[in-house]
């Protein structure tokens, strides 16, 4: 390859790599409600006009905790990543999205939503959980509460163990 090509190639792969880079940030906190408290921050609401929300794991220097009740309902949010300091997922959080895996949620957190995934730890209390595809509570209790993957696939649910 000559000098002209690799500076081709080198200009390509560093546009890439600057997307990447882009695409792995996460939202503005400004893209965000919050309540704070004196430990935690709870996000509140949703502002920003982005379909991939990214959670960062803190905010003004506080861990977030919860995301609150109705906090992203209705924002055609298509991918959601959240950070292990989430502890609470409030009821509707995420309802009426295009949302298609999860990891915890709270009653009606992903109604109206076409969930094919759920990636779930051990022993998650999920009697609460409505607006997922039939079966998947079942086959969770069925499993012994363990933690996976539960895919949907032709109506029906399977487990994918964690390794």
């Amino acid at each position: 390859m000559n000098g002209i090509g690799q500076a081709i190639c080198l200009a390509a792969l560093m546009a890439a790599l600057e997307t990447y880079a882009h695409s792995q940030q996460f939202c503005d906190e400004m893209d965000f409600r919050v309540a704070r408290s004196a430990d935690d921050i709870v996000i509140t609401g949703h502002t920003g006009i982005s379909t991939n929300a990214r959670i960062p794991p803190q905010m003004h220097g506080l861990p977030v905790v919860e995301i609150g009740e109705r906090a992203f309902a209705n924002r055609r949010l298509t991918s959601v990543v959240t950070y292990e300091s989430v502890m609470r997922i409030g009821d509707e959080a995420f309802s009426n999205n295009q949302l298609a895996s999860v990891a915890r949620m709270g009653h009606g957190a992903f109604a109206g939503s076409q969930i094919t995934s759920i990636a779930i730890d051990d022993n998650v209390d999920v009697h609460t959980f409505s607006g997922l595809p039939c079966g998947f509570v079942s086959l969770y209790q069925n499993q012994g509460q363990r933690a996976g993957t539960y895919v949907l696939n032709d109506r029906a649910w399977a487990f994918e163990p964690r390794l």
